[in-house]
């Protein structure tokens, strides 16, 4: 996906989300973005390696990421770092909005019929 094929403001994927989410904290290496994406996803997104560089390498050609370097995180054992851009932020930020204002409704939505 190129950056002029992704619609702008197109809502993100559940996996692309929980992507930006992490590197919004600060940039990751592959390992460390999968790991956390589990953790805040409480396990409902576990990324194999292929599907998480699948997903890296589409925020990336549509401009929301961008690889910054290698890290060294053992002698001899380099990782890929990313880091989200500006757009990323934004598309981020556009997506918590529309979170925040779904579930603002929802207890006014749900009740408890027996």
């Amino acid at each position: 996906m190129s950056t002029k094929s992704r619609k702008s403001g197109a809502p993100l994927s559940q996996q692309e989300f929980f992507i930006l989410a992490s590197l919004a904290e600060a940039p990751k290496h592959g390992y460390a973005i999968a790991r956390q994406v589990k953790e805040l996803s409480e396990g409902k997104v576990d990324f194999s390696a292929a599907t998480l560089y699948q997903n890296l390498k589409k925020l990336e050609e549509a401009g929301l990421t961008s690889l910054v370097g290698d890290r060294e995180v053992s002698p001899g054992k380099v990782r890929k770092v990313y880091k989200v851009n500006a757009s990323g932020v934004l598309a981020l930020n556009a997506q918590m909005r529309i979170f925040r204002r779904a579930a603002s409704i929802v207890p006014q939505q749900v009740t408890a019929e027996a």
